[in-house]
């Protein structure tokens, strides 16, 4: 776990749906919605979209990861897509 992770980053983290979870981190890590927003080279516009429950891209879940310390793998089933079992 990252030093700078969030306290909402603890057992419950994921349970927690993706726009409290966001409620959580921004305060915790950046300045406002904005500052996130720049910090992963995005539009606040998007930030706003995703505390309406719009799923971001897998893609962006790297950014966001590397951003706030969470595994992308945790964010991945937070937002509800399913893990790779090819190998299972």
């Amino acid at each position: 776990m990252s030093t700078n992770q969030p306290a909402a980053a603890g057992a419950d983290l994921e349970r927690m749906p993706f726009a409290s979870l966001l409620d959580a981190i921004i305060p915790a890590l950046f300045a406002n919605d904005a500052a996130f927003a720049k910090k992963l080279g995005v539009n606040q516009s998007q930030v706003h979209r995703w505390r309406r429950d719009v799923k971001p891209q897998i893609t962006m879940l790297v950014r966001i990861s590397e951003a706030t310390g969470i595994t992308v793998e945790t964010l991945a089933r937070i937002v509800g897509y399913e893990p790779d079992r090819k190998g299972e």
